[in-house]
């Protein structure tokens, strides 16, 4: 867990900024979108935050500004979804009910990467999140992938704090999500102090400001990571992830340095 101390530095470089409504976050249509991904560790967050608020609002909802989300992700026996990315599938689906804690909303989600890299989710409101999946989250699954609800079982739950900054001139969003903690039915685990960073587009442009923030600070995409991957490697669910060990040994170098 990040310390309490790091988290209130964190609320306080937020507390002057610039809000954004979830209505402008809605208008933005980001369902369909090119995400790139960073992973820093916590020591960094608060220097590039100061450099992303001079032209990002921060989304704001109830007075507040830091969010906790717990995604419940769903597989097939043999762990298709997670073999699907680990072997470099262009085409690849991940299953989910996400709920936002803070507000008791819950949704289930089919989120794809397409053939050419566009990240797009179909979601529908539901009233929880559970163990199964039935009614029209089950018709949506069954419509989409041609799998019946009763070919999937619950793996991981990841659970997380995030910020939502926007750009809503350039259709960009970039979400941060720290304390990043799995629960999967055999063990826990948890990323520590290393920081997830979204930048997510309605087209790929990488001379955004923020991207060249980033790269100003020797910070560089990591392509195909997923938390839902990360974490069943962590939580010992799967037995291959080869494919996944730069990223890890990458994870391990940023601990370490910070640790230093």
């Amino acid at each position: 867990m990040i310390m309490l101390q790091t988290l209130n530095l964190i609320e306080k470089l937020l507390e002057n900024s610039e809000v954004a409504s979830l209505t402008e976050l809605e208008n933005m249509e980001l369902m369909s979108r090119y995400d790139t991904k960073y992973i820093i560790s916590v020591n960094q967050l608060d220097s590039i935050l100061e450099k992303l608020l001079v032209k990002y609002k921060v989304l704001e909802i109830n007075n507040q500004k830091l969010f906790t989300y717990n995604n419940h992700y769903f597989d097939t026996d043999d762990n298709l979804f997670y073999t699907q990315h680990h072997n470099g599938k262009a085409s690849r689906y991940k299953i989910r009910f996400r709920k936002y804690l803070d507000s008791d909303l819950c949704f289930f989600e089919i989120k794809h990467k397409s053939n050419n890299l566009l990240t797009s989710k179909r979601r529908l409101k539901v009233e929880s999140s559970t163990d199964n999946i039935f009614g029209e989250a089950g018709n949506l699954l069954t419509k989409t992938l041609g799998l019946h609800p009763e070919d999937l079982s619950g793996k991981l739950d990841v659970e997380y704090n995030r910020i939502t900054l926007l750009n809503t001139g350039i259709s960009e969003k970039i979400t941060i999500d720290l304390n990043i903690r799995f629960t999967s039915n055999l063990n826990e685990a948890s990323l520590g102090d290393i920081v997830l960073i979204e930048v997510k587009q309605k087209q790929p442009d990488n001379k955004s400001y923020s991207k060249e923030i980033l790269k100003s600070m020797n910070i560089h995409p990591i392509s195909g990571f997923s938390k839902y991957c990360m974490g069943m490697v962590y939580t010992e669910s799967v037995i291959k992830y080869n494919k996944f060990k730069r990223k890890l040994l990458l994870i391990n170098k940023i601990k370490k340095a910070q640790d230093g």
